[in-house]
């Protein structure tokens, strides 16, 4: 891939490796691996990702030749995996007034692979991708959308009792059993995004076993409760009440989701808010009332005037 051209103002940096045996040490690669990185020139020049240490020298000379005398403003870190972020020591000590742009997992993850004070060098940035801007980086708005939703879906981890998952990640036993179920991801890190994920709510049935509540927790994770096993004692019209009431107790600023709780339905295949899922409900139930009626009505036998009786007895 040396000789790909995307436009004026992207360029592209990335190296070929052909003489790796194994990628990631374990994926056998007879041609190689190219390591994939770009240089956007604008206003602000930004560095998207590095490459693998094995190529570091390579891909700075690629990358001083297209800055020509320029210095880059930011590097944007997508993750740490080595053939993404294994030149990024080299590329901060050749341009130590470089920033860096990437997600607060990466930041707290930077100090244990470089050393590097990144205190004064970091900056989280979210923004909105727009149809243009995914035009200029040559994909369709779908395309990301579904890349976007596959990648969720690979860090997602099972959905369990989130007793046996505090039991498991954090090794904190209980005997208390509740009826709650934990969505989040790997990280525990904005897990509630798992909720994009293409097959979230086929995990979630499965999981639960059927139609379920939907609570959001924070935006770093997500809490099922099913309906087959809600409290007695609790009315699910009060949920998004006592969602409102952890949230104001609990989750501030950034952290929180969202004040309403809502509800799946496994057999419909539909999500909505738990108020318009009990008026649904109580609609659905007022209308078999009234169909089973209409029906008990049609089945009785017409009552016989005494005149018709007496025909019948002649």
């Amino acid at each position: 891939m040396s000789n790909v051209t995307n436009s004026d103002a992207i360029r592209y940096i990335g190296v070929d490796d052909k003489d790796i045996d194994l990628f990631e040490s374990q994926y056998i690669v007879p041609n190689g691996v190219s390591y994939n990185s770009y240089v956007i020139l604008d206003e602000k020049i930004v560095v998207m990702d590095t490459v693998d240490a094995r190529k570091t020298d390579e891909w700075l000379e690629k990358l001083e030749r297209e800055l020509d005398g320029k210095t880059p403003d930011y590097l944007v870190i997508s993750h740490l995996e080595p053939d993404h972020s294994g030149s990024i020591q080299a590329i901060a000590e050749k341009y130590p007034q470089m920033q860096f742009v990437s997600n607060a997992k990466v930041f707290a993850m930077l100090p244990q692979f470089f050393e590097m004070d990144v205190t004064d060098k970091k900056e989280i940035r979210e923004i909105a991708v727009t149809k243009e801007m995914c035009a200029v980086m040559g994909i369709a708005p779908e395309q990301l959308i579904r890349q976007l939703q596959d990648n969720t879906a690979k860090q997602a981890i099972a959905i369990e009792n989130i007793m046996d998952t505090m039991q498991k990640r954090f090794n904190e036993k209980s005997d208390e059993k509740v009826s709650l179920y934990l969505a989040t991801n790997y990280d525990f890190y904005n897990g509630a995004s798992v909720l994009c994920a293409s097959n979230f709510f086929d995990k979630a049935v499965e999981a639960v076993k059927g139609s379920f509540y939907l609570l959001p927790s924070s935006r770093h994770e997500l809490l099922l409760l099913p309906e087959s096993e809600i409290p007695r004692d609790i009315d699910p019209s009060e949920l998004t009440e006592l969602v409102k009431e952890v949230n104001a107790c609990k989750c501030v600023g950034e952290d929180r989701l969202t004040d309403q709780a809502y509800h799946f339905d496994a057999e419909q295949r539909k999500l909505e808010k738990v108020e318009d899922y009990q008026i649904r409900k109580d609609y659905e139930a007022k209308r078999m009332m009234e169909e089973s009626k209409e029906s008990e009505k049609h089945s009785r036998k017409p009552e016989r005037s005494k005149e018709q009786e007496n025909r019948l007895e002649r």
